[in-house]
Parts: C-alpha cells; structure tokens; sequence
C-alpha cells in the first residue's frame, strides 16, 4: 500500500500522463490491499472463540468499510476546502498518506501489547 501511495506521489511531481499514474498505482495498491484485507481478518478472528467467529468476522467486515467510507468522506470534504487542479491533489495524498500511519501504529501498538502480555504468562 505504501509503495502504491509513493509512486503516485511521485507519478503526481514528475507530471507522467493520467492513465499511466493510475494504472499503476491501481496494481500496487490492489495487491497492498488485498494482504491488508487478509491480514485484517485475521487478527479480528484470532482471540474469538470459534462459535463467535461469525460475528467477529462480520464486525471485521463493518469496521474495515465503515473506515474506507469516513476516510473517503474526509478527503472530498478537504477537497472541497482546498479545491486543486491537478487530478490527485497532494492534500488527498497526504490525508491519505497520515490516515494509513495512523492506522498501521495503532495495530503494531496493539499487536505488541498482546506479544508482550502473551510472554508474561
């Protein structure tokens, strides 16, 4: 995801026709997020009993579209705010870009608490 967001970045600097930006963006990011949905279901069915897993499952599910929905909505509102010219604005990017920081540091934070915790006992 993170070298899908780069080279859209830099296809943005280094002024490189629309269609070739966004193809190949789409082709990294679409394999990025297809290991984050996987991995993203994991970890919300790995500490669930396995009568629960349904549940935990579709939960998983909700909380991953429901982000994608508000963090889409986030970026047209600043885009809306602060209207650019250029196709991909380097504020879209950028809230794009910290959305993902943020997210990523919260399940490495939660992921080492629970290694930590699981070394205790």
């Amino acid at each position: 995801m993170l070298t899908g967001a780069l080279s859209l970045i830099f296809a943005v600097y280094l002024h490189h026709p629309v269609v070739l930006v966004l193809m190949g963006a789409t082709c990294v990011s679409g394999i990025g997020m297809n290991l984050c949905f996987t991995s993203l279901s994991v970890l919300g069915i790995r500490d669930v009993e396995t009568k629960q897993y349904r549940v935990a499952s579709s939960l998983t599910n909700t909380s991953y579209f429901l982000g994608a929905g508000i963090g889409l909505s986030l970026m047209t509102l600043m885009t809306q705010f602060f209207p650019s010219y250029p196709v991909v604005s380097i504020l879209s990017l950028t809230i794009l870009f910290v959305y993902g920081v943020i997210l990523l540091s919260f399940f490495i934070t939660k992921e080492h608490k629970t290694i930590r915790t699981s070394v205790h006992y």
